[in-house]
């Protein structure tokens, strides 16, 4: 009776919506975790996107901040299994991480197959998600997916290296 007099009255005490600290936060752990990917303290990127991938696991931005983290960290399993989504949750920047932790495993054929369906959601609109601080960061460009020419490159690259199927549109 008085556990569930005390889980009343802490489920009455939530707040309905964010704190209105919270986008801070995320900013601060965001620069954070670059400033450990950028000095090498690839232990100490993961603790931090563990805590920033826990307040929001919605939030594309801690994902990818994580499995980055983590394929830093040679830990490609692991960062693969963050970004492994079903095709309506995940983004390009879950995609591109995807296919770095495949070409990391040898896992070529799925490499590619990541690379071809960045290169099939190209003409889409990018969503909120797809802008990560990753691509600001990392890319250094605009727009939310690498340039057809790159991914094109990347792809025969990994097929080079994988398996002789030869993609449509190529000579």
């Amino acid at each position: 009776m008085r556990l569930a007099h005390c889980l009343e009255r802490m489920q009455s005490h939530q707040p309905e919506s964010p704190p209105t600290y919270l986008p801070y936060l995320f900013k601060r752990f965001s620069s954070l975790i670059w400033a450990c990917l950028d000095a090498d303290l690839y232990n100490s990127a993961i603790f931090y996107a563990e805590r920033y991938f826990a307040l929001d696991h919605e939030n594309h931005d801690a994902r990818h901040l994580y499995a980055n983290a983590m394929l830093r960290a040679n830990q490609p399993h692991s960062a693969l299994h963050l970004v492994n989504l079903p095709q309506d949750q995940r983004c390009n920047g879950c995609l591109e991480i995807k296919s770095k932790c495949c070409s990391t495993l040898s896992r070529h054929r799925q490499a590619r197959e990541a690379l071809e369906d960045i290169l099939k959601n190209a003409a889409d609109v990018p969503s909120r998600a797809s802008l990560s601080s990753l691509y600001v960061r990392a890319c250094l460009i605009s727009s939310p997916a690498p340039s057809h020419s790159v991914t094109r490159t990347t792809c025969g690259t990994d097929l080079s290296r994988g398996s002789s199927i030869v993609l449509p549109g190529w000579p």
